[in-house]
């Protein structure tokens, strides 16, 4: 029974907090629950609707978050997981992946302090040890 004053409300909220990732899903009526009995109903297109444009704004918050780290030191757990190019991958404390460049293979299950570069298409982040 969400209204469009609600969703704007929630809309507003979201984009008022720090968050930097999101993970949408859209309400699925079950029948026999509390819920199922409730009225009025979002139709099914209005919630698909609400899902992508609340995604659309994770996008947002998460690609302003990413600017914030550029150039930024963190220490990063060097995994055994390697690129295509070959390159180990680290993962930081707040979870972004990073190509590590120079990485020596006795790294492997250590953390180890890292410069972030730039982000790649593919949202890992070029990185170099410090």
């Amino acid at each position: 029974g969400e209204t469009d004053e609600d969703w704007k409300e929630t809309m507003r909220f979201v984009e008022s907090l720090p968050l930097t990732y999101l993970h949408v899903f859209g309400y699925s009526d079950r029948p026999g629950t509390v819920a199922s009995a409730l009225l009025p109903k979002v139709a099914p297109e209005k919630i698909a609707e609400r899902g992508r444009e609340l995604r659309a704004l994770g996008l947002k918050k998460k690609a302003g978050f990413r600017e914030t780290l550029e150039g930024a030191m963190l220490s990063g757990l060097v995994l055994q997981q390697m690129t295509g190019d070959g390159r180990l991958v680290a993962l930081t404390g707040n979870y972004q992946e990073v190509a590590v460049a120079e990485a020596d293979e006795d790294w492997v299950n250590r953390f180890v302090p890292l410069r972030l570069m730039s982000v790649r298409d593919d949202g890992v982040w070029e990185g170099e040890p410090a």
